[in-house]
């Protein structure tokens, strides 16, 4: 309870009453048109905690950023290679920006003044990247053509194989290992 009122102190200044015009704004759902064309007005797309992990945000800011619109800015709670997809193969420090939830929290004006710094050919750069990898992320109907363009599906269905040959491999090294309870490890409970 005290962490609990030493925190909120933090906010005690704060006049809600005059922030409730810009909440309402930010709590409208645009028509998805609409949506799409104002994020790609924008130069980063932020993805913030509190999102579901597999939020389809990630999706649309890769597919946005690859069509020539904002840069994917992840503000992540945890390890990237626990958060994010594709983290076996793929640098997301080449199609994006990554923040800790800590330094968005206390530092958020360290990271827009590093945001005010890209330049427009790290930008280009960034968005040739995601071009490269947008198949991994945007769904579409299956080629019926023999060698055509990947689809999520087809580096989802990858992910799962190379999980399940990783799994396999530790299972045949546990296997290997004595167990605890020796001969009574049939029945130890």
């Amino acid at each position: 309870m005290v962490a609990l009122r030493r925190a909120c102190r933090h906010y005690k200044h704060i006049d809600y009453a005059d922030e409730l015009a810009d909440m309402a704004k930010s709590a409208v759902n645009l028509p998805a048109p609409q949506y799409f064309a104002h994020a790609m007005g924008h130069r980063f797309c932020l993805a913030a905690p509190g999102d579901f992990v597999s939020t389809p945000k990630i999706t649309e800011y890769v597919a946005m950023g690859a069509a020539g619109g904002c840069l994917p800015l992840l503000v992540l709670a945890g390890h990237p290679e626990r958060t994010l997809p594709y983290t076996r193969w793929l640098d997301w420090c080449s199609i994006g920006y990554l923040v800790s939830d800590q330094t968005a929290r206390h530092n958020m004006v360290s990271v827009l003044r590093k945001l005010e710094q890209v330049t427009a050919e790290e930008a280009a750069a960034k968005r040739a990247a995601l071009l490269a990898v947008r198949d991994a992320f945007v769904f579409r109907a299956p080629s019926r053509e023999a060698g055509g363009r990947p689809s999520a599906v087809d580096f989802l269905l990858g992910e799962l194989c190379e999980a399940a040959r990783v799994q396999r491999a530790n299972l045949t090294k546990l296997a290997n290992q004595p167990l605890a309870g020796g001969p009574y490890s049939r029945c130890l409970l």
